[in-house]
């Protein structure tokens, strides 16, 4: 499996310039465990300027959201509540 990651001139990365996992025959790369499948992305809506966010359950997730809100907002007074801000793809 291959990462490939490219970035417009300006430094971003565009929605179709966003790195993906692929096996071999450049399919996306399937995970699934008894509490998680990697297909519920395939039909995700992702918009411009969307930050994936993506932690083993159990494994501090939200602990993990909250130092990213921390570092893209630069201070502990966010503007919405954590969930709203930064939604599990489970619950949506």
């Amino acid at each position: 499996m291959a990462l490939a990651m490219t970035t417009s001139r300006n430094g971003t990365i565009t929605a179709a310039e966003r790195p993906m996992l692929v096996g071999v025959a450049g399919t996306p790369f399937r995970y699934q465990s008894p509490d998680e499948d990697s297909t519920r992305w395939l039909g995700f809506p992702f918009r411009d300027g969307d930050i994936v966010i993506s932690t083993r359950s159990k494994t501090g997730t939200t602990w993990v959201q909250m130092i990213c809100a921390l570092l893209i907002f630069q201070t502990p007074e966010l503007p919405a509540p954590l969930a709203q801000l930064s939604p599990w793809l489970g619950s949506l």
